[in-house]
């Protein structure tokens, strides 16, 4: 008999090297794919968490724009009102030419009623100086004084019968803007607001409508039960005409402008309610978190397979060599 063919030496190491070699190369892909997504996931989830709290102060802050427009409207309409009530005065001047202390009182006591209103409404006749202007004097209340005639509801301190209201600091800008717009115009006194605006008679200006808005009327217009700071200033001048809280340098602040008469007047508010971090951008946070543990649970657990593929392949390639070589030697005891 012949001899038998031996088995090619090696031949089973050489069969189980090739899935041993694949195993080894699963490993560190697995790894670095991992990484990748765990960087990716965690990337994507501070990127929609970003995204879910830039909306939602997005939100808050158009709900406060809102909120400063509906309270500044109510301001805006107070002052309308006040500026029209004056205004008929002035009518009411033009139209009964000379109006007495009982007129005077009967036409305006309805516009001092309300709550939050014009505090004081008065009326100044026009007087001529008896001496000579000043020639270098080229304003349009050179040489007059404005002595308080009418007062209602009676006088007050700092405003009587007969004081000259050309004495009021600002008033003698204030008459020449008034005389040459034939407007209302207003000056800061004591925080509160002096409206004034000329009245007519057949001829020429005749007198001076004047009156007194106080601060706690537009703060009662304005509202204080919105989380807001704001301040009002006029655009022409720079003079603040009302504030109410401290802004937030810190904030970005809203602008706006509204209307007094024939003035404009610059809005600037922030809010006072911290807008903070919403539960659902903490949701979302977590929850992309969670999503990219649970990639990598499972690429770790594939992994950790592989691993134990990788130990049971050497396993059983061992033992296949060792029953190579028993085989082997077997063969060389039976050739002999």
């Amino acid at each position: 008999m012949g001899a038998r063919p031996k088995p090619p030496a090696g031949g089973a190491s050489q069969l189980a090297k090739g899935p041993a070699l694949t195993e080894k190369n699963a490993r560190p892909r697995l790894i670095l794919l991992a990484l990748t997504l765990g960087l990716l996931g965690l990337s994507l989830s501070y990127a929609v968490f970003d995204v879910v709290v830039d909306n939602h102060r997005a939100a808050l802050e158009n709900d406060f724009q809102l909120e400063v427009n509906r309270q500044l409207a109510k301001l805006e309409q107070g002052l309308a009102q006040s500026v029209e009530r004056i205004r008929s005065v002035s009518a009411f001047f033009y139209s009964f030419g000379d109006v007495g202390e009982a007129e005077f009182r009967s036409f305006t006591a309805p516009y001092l009623r309300q709550a939050a209103g014009l505090d004081l409404l008065g009326w100044a006749a026009i007087e001529i100086s008896e001496e000579p202007p000043d020639p270098n004097d080229e304003s349009l209340s050179a040489g007059i004084s404005l002595p308080l005639s009418l007062i209602e509801p009676g006088p007050v301190e700092g405003m009587t019968f007969g004081d000259d209201l050309m004495a009021i600091p600002k008033m003698r800008a204030a008459v020449d803007r008034s005389f040459e717009l034939g407007e209302i115009q207003h000056l800061k006194m004591n925080d509160n607001l002096v409206l004034i605006m000329p009245t007519l008679d057949e001829v020429d200006w005749s007198g001076l409508v004047m009156a007194v808005l106080p601060e706690a009327s537009m703060l009662a217009w304005l509202g204080d039960d919105w989380n807001g700071a704001v301040s009002i200033i006029d655009q022409v001048s720079g003079e603040l005409i009302l504030q109410l809280g401290n802004l937030d340098a810190s904030v970005r602040p809203f602008q706006s402008t509204m209307t007094f008469g024939s003035e404009m007047w610059a809005v600037t508010a922030t809010s006072t309610s911290s807008s903070g971090i919403p539960a659902v951008a903490w949701g979302t946070l977590l929850t992309g978190i969670a999503i990219t543990a649970l990639l990598l649970i499972l690429i770790v657990t594939l992994a950790g397979s592989a691993d134990r593929a990788e130990r049971l392949v050497a396993l059983r390639t061992r033992e296949l060599e060792q029953a190579e070589a028993e085989a082997r030697s077997q063969a060389v005891r039976l050739a002999n």
